[in-house]
């Protein structure tokens, strides 16, 4: 620490405290923040995870509007007095794109608020008991100790499945029921859809592509299902998902130009 932040703490009756990366304990109120911020964007992100900072400022926003346990109220309201309005006026304007950006902020804001309540829900969960499960029930893995193509491990998913359980043993701590209560079932993964006489799953996210023996082959992200389920796939099987790889091919070309750029 410099002479003058010396002088300028000393003046203000500041004594500090500073934080090293493998002991943030010291700094407990940026931490939890951190964690709040890891669980939001880890809920929105996309599956290679590089539209990560395009939720931050809706992570912002919902975190200042909700209110915390140690003072009661929200960082909005003890800043400037009151908090914003999150529901968009009912009535419809005549300029049909300022109804959609209204509507689609108004589903975000319903979604943040549904990510922040769950995270504050599995934080007050009780710790340290040990779970009974019965064989036949479905349950979340957890994926600490698994290892995860990513992009990025902070926002890799903590649980991975559903899973069957199919015999018991005394490794229950690794498993998880469910963020919901535990009298709600676990919903089913959706089934194929029947396109041309022929069952195909939906695509959520191209994540990656490779040419192997001429062939183009990409790795999906198939909707309602874990990371554990992702596969590669070669070009010609999807028919019905040319509208993914475009986007896909979109955003890698984007990357090689940004890349280009920054030389």
């Amino acid at each position: 620490m410099g002479k003058f932040l010396r002088a300028l703490y000393q003046r203000l009756g500041i004594r500090p405290s500073f934080s090293l990366a493998y002991h943030p304990e010291l700094d407990g109120q940026t931490e939890r923040v951190n964690q709040f911020i890891e669980f939001y964007l880890r809920s929105y992100v996309a599956a290679d995870h590089l539209d990560w900072a395009k939720w931050l400022p809706l992570a912002e926003y919902v975190y200042n509007n909700a209110k915390h346990a140690a003072t009661g109220k929200t960082p909005f309201e003890l800043v400037y007095g009151r908090n914003p309005v999150m529901n968009p006026s009912n009535v419809p304007a005549n300029v049909p794109e300022a109804n959609h950006v209204a509507n689609t902020l108004a589903q975000e804001w319903k979604e943040a608020e549904s990510a922040l309540r769950m995270t504050k829900e599995r934080m007050a969960g009780t710790k340290g008991t040990i779970p009974k499960y019965s064989i036949g029930e479905k349950v979340w893995l957890d994926a600490k100790n698994v290892d995860i193509w990513s992009n990025s491990n902070k926002l890799d998913p903590k649980r991975l499945g559903p899973f069957e359980i199919t015999r018991r043993s005394q490794a229950t701590r690794l498993l998880s029921k469910s963020y919901k209560s535990p009298s709600q079932p676990f919903p089913d993964q959706p089934p194929p859809e029947t396109i041309e006489g022929e069952e195909e799953y939906e695509v959520e996210q191209i994540i990656d592509s490779k040419r192997q023996q001429g062939k183009w082959f990409y790795l999906i992200k198939w909707k309602g299902y874990g990371l554990e389920d992702n596969s590669w796939e070669p070009k010609e099987l999807l028919e019905h998902s040319q509208e993914e790889i475009q986007r896909f091919n979109k955003s890698q070309l984007k990357k090689a130009c940004d890349a280009a750029k920054s030389l």
